[in-house]
């Protein structure tokens, strides 16, 4: 990647992606009514902020000063943006599905969707899916993989279909929604195989 500016803001993205990851597993280490309500919280206060950027000049103003480095542009005049789209996900698949499958949702939500991106961006072979490309979907394929072997007794098939699915999740979900698909779809999935 030629364009510094480029390559800090995608590398600030991907970072704050991480930390909230981390955030997110801190509050789920904090018990169920905890971790449900610091979600509800959190998810409350990015929608707001997220919304009243398009009913409040003054709150319009002062969210781009602070936010528009860390905005992709189709971010900057549509709703929600993508960090809003991933509080919701963190918080769906808290709310809603068994602890293990939450943690395990969000190890690949943050650490496969991060390691992807910048897989992709920086290292792009093939173009596929709504503008991913093939290094990228295999980055994600692998860490969603070593994720799933680390929290379940898959066989190597089950490994390999699930990881593939939630990869086809990645590469095919609507964009600026990609973190809700991938957490929700991958809650889903490991419901349905390990029930």
């Amino acid at each position: 990647m030629d364009d510094p500016l480029v390559f800090g803001r995608v590398l600030l993205r991907k970072g704050i992606h991480l930390l909230w990851g981390l955030l997110a597993l801190g509050f789920i280490s904090l018990g169920n009514f905890l971790a449900d309500t610091l979600f509800i919280l959190w998810l409350t206060g990015m929608v707001a902020a997220d919304a009243l950027r398009f009913y409040v000049p003054f709150w319009h103003r002062l969210f781009l000063r602070l936010f528009a480095p860390l905005l992709k542009p189709s971010e900057k005049k549509a709703f929600p943006t993508g960090a809003t789209v991933l509080v919701a996900a963190f918080a769906t698949v808290q709310l809603f599905f068994p602890q293990k499958i939450a943690i395990a949702s969000i190890l690949v939500l943050t650490l496969a969707d991060a390691f992807a991106a910048l897989v992709g961006i920086f290292w792009p072979v093939g173009k596929w899916g709504r503008n991913k490309t093939l290094s990228g979907s295999f980055a994600f394929f692998l860490v969603a993989s070593a994720v799933l072997i680390r929290y379940f007794n898959f066989s190597i098939v089950e490994v390999i279909s699930t990881g593939t699915v939630v990869t086809l999740l990645e590469a095919y979900a609507p964009p600026r929604w990609e973190n809700w698909w991938i957490a929700v779809g991958c809650s889903s999935l490991l419901r349905f195989m390990v029930t």
